[in-house]
């Protein structure tokens, strides 16, 4: 076989596996090891957690201060609530970059529970206005305070659930589960928090 008969099947060959290796760089880049999704994925997971953490220990401080009838220290309250709303912004913006990142059929196969994760973060953002409120007040009410943190943790730990369940059918793991629902904001926050 001579070099001239051998050059247009090597070039043909050549050209389709460029193609195939772009064709796939293309549609798997976003899901590589250390890819987009991934990278926001644990970020959302990480800033989900601290916010839950804010927002137990803001309710445990409350819920102590509501039995005994006595003034939350106001300080505690605004430092936990204003980093809760923080945490809570950081893990939408990382949600909605990992969402972006996915693929055309992972958001139509994870549709139901983006949509949870949109709705408890919108729930969340609700209670945590209300919170904020609060505890600008001189005196916050520790039990409207305790009621919204549990609330709020509630609608954080929602959208952590739903994020983990779609980070697991991507192959995408979380290292480490958000911390568990604090015992005290299951016995003192009002029924209506309970989900």
């Amino acid at each position: 076989m001579n070099i001239r008969s051998f050059m247009p099947q090597f070039l043909a060959a050549t050209a389709f596996a460029v193609a195939m290796f772009v064709g796939a760089t293309d549609a798997s880049a976003q899901q590589t090891p250390g890819g987009a999704v991934e990278a926001h994925h644990h970020l959302a997971a990480m800033h989900h957690a601290h916010a839950m953490d804010h927002l137990s220990a803001l309710h445990h401080h409350a819920a102590a201060h509501a039995a005994s009838n006595t003034a939350v220290d106001r300080e505690v309250v605004t430092e936990h609530a204003r980093a809760a709303g923080e945490h809570l912004d950081a893990a939408r913006r990382h949600q909605q970059a990992e969402e972006q990142a996915m693929t055309p059929a992972e958001r139509t196969a994870h549709r139901a529970n983006l949509d949870t994760i949109h709705a408890a973060h919108a729930e969340a953002a609700r209670h945590h206005q209300a919170l904020t409120a609060e505890v600008a007040r001189p005196t916050p009410d520790p039990h409207v305070v305790a009621q919204h943190s549990a609330a709020m943790f509630h609608a954080v730990r929602r959208a952590q659930d739903a994020h983990q369940t779609i980070g697991h059918s991507i192959g995408v793991h979380d290292h480490g589960a958000p911390p568990a629902q604090p015992a005290a904001a299951a016995s003192a926050a009002p029924a209506a928090v309970h989900h």
